[in-house]
């Protein structure tokens, strides 16, 4: 599997489990935590979907 298609996966699965983690908190600051990672996460995913874009381009 090539290292595109393993940090895609990687990040755009973070998202969610990250959400599904802030959720089961057990303060809003644990949710608050959690929401900023899945947003990192969610701009990781446009950057490698970015790379792929160009690679489909090229």
């Amino acid at each position: 599997m090539s290292i595109v298609k393993k940090q895609l996966i990687r990040y755009a699965t973070s998202v969610g489990a990250n959400l599904a983690e802030g959720s089961g908190g057990s303060s809003r600051k644990d949710f608050l935590y959690y929401l900023c990672i899945s947003r990192k996460s969610c701009y990781e995913t446009v950057y490698w979907l970015r790379i792929v874009n160009s690679r489909i381009d090229s």
